[in-house]
């Protein structure tokens, strides 16, 4: 279905917690009213206390169920956020509510590089998507537009933005916390997350643990807001960690790097079904495929082949390839890449997926 001009739009955030519906749905229907009125809309949250992760939100005056906007400031000190407090600021929740043709005026007028990529054809877009320049609905619209207005939230509200939100939320005072296995002895206040392996805290308080497949984060509760510190860190030092993690998804499955060693690298691949990979050849690594669920079809050099389960390949570096599922079941293969380079540029397309 294609929106209209004076469709309104809602933005959500996954991570936050709001109840009880009635007065969630309440507020959402004052903000409509506004963006009907070509109103951009930000709902605000009158704060508890003063946190220096928050954007803050000052206003004019009334205006129909809601006010105008005096201006937004974004993650101030905690002196200033203090200060703020004082002149009666609330808090961005980070849910919006404008109609379409408004939302898309201001788009074009003060992040034009990002509204040219609006007037591409889908399969254009995805193709160039990761070149869209980084940027918030915060900084590049609410900063910078003429016609922000907010609504009040009256729902509780939560965001589970960092470890310190998702622990004050959940904890209730139960000391230490585990999602996972995890074991803690002589220790208040902890928490650890592990899918897979089992986190043992010994003699500790208030320290936070999130296990995933490639990287272990500690954190001092209190400080998990730091992470963006350490994330723009670990940028800077030309790290994938902050990028990908082990499982990465794509258009036509997945991949998950299973082991990673100088020289060689096995991964597991999921096909979607009726999906393929693109038609491609690698300069600096060959691979070595083995069929462990459902099957594929193969093209290989100008061949086609067409491999059963437990049946294997040998593709050569710089020689063209593809892989089809045909199946009506994900597919699934074990791939181990050699080489003297493994990163996931070293791929020469042909065509798309």
């Amino acid at each position: 279905m294609k929106l209209g001009d004076t469709d309104i739009v809602y933005v959500f955030p996954s991570d936050h917690v709001i109840e009880p519906v009635s007065l969630f749905t309440k507020c959402m229907r004052s903000g409509g009213s506004l963006a009907e009125k070509g109103k951009i809309v930000v709902f605000g949250i009158k704060p508890w206390c003063p946190k220096e992760g928050y954007g803050y939100i000052l206003l004019k005056k009334r205006f129909g169920k809601g006010y105008l906007v005096d201006r937004f400031v974004e993650k101030p000190t905690q002196e200033k956020a203090k200060a703020l407090l004082t002149k009666g600021a609330f808090w961005n929740a980070g849910i919006f509510c404008f109609n379409k043709r408004s939302f898309l005026d201001d788009v074009k007028a003060f992040v034009p590089e990002m509204f040219k990529y609006y007037e591409l054809k889908y399969a254009e877009l995805f193709e160039r998507f990761h070149n869209i320049p980084a940027n918030s609905i915060d900084y590049g619209i609410m900063q910078e537009t003429k016609k922000a207005a907010l609504v009040k939230f009256e729902p509780r509200w939560t965001d589970l933005g960092s470890w310190d939100s998702f622990l004050q939320f959940y904890d209730e005072g139960k000391g230490n916390l585990k999602i996972g296995s995890g074991e803690f002895i002589e220790s208040q206040g902890c928490f650890s997350y592990s899918k897979n392996r089992l986190v043992c805290m010994v003699g500790l308080k208030d320290v936070v643990a999130i296990d995933s497949s490639d990287a272990l984060l500690l954190v001092k509760r209190g400080d998990s807001d730091k992470v963006k510190d350490l994330v723009a860190h670990i940028n800077a030092k030309g790290l994938q960690h902050s990028k990908d993690g082990a499982t990465v998804y794509r258009p036509w499955g997945y991949y998950t790097i299973l082991h990673e060693s100088k020289g060689y690298k096995v991964k597991e691949i999921g096909i979607y079904p009726k999906k393929s990979l693109s038609l491609q050849k690698h300069q600096y690594r060959s691979e070595h495929w083995n069929v462990v669920e459902g099957s594929m079809n193969v093209f290989l050099g100008g061949r086609e082949i067409n491999l059963l389960k437990n049946e294997s390949v040998f593709v050569p570096k710089n020689i063209r390839h593809k892989i089809y599922n045909p199946t009506n079941k994900i597919s699934k293969i074990i791939e181990v890449q050699i080489g003297g380079y493994l990163g996931e540029d070293d791929i020469v397309r042909f065509d798309k997926y």
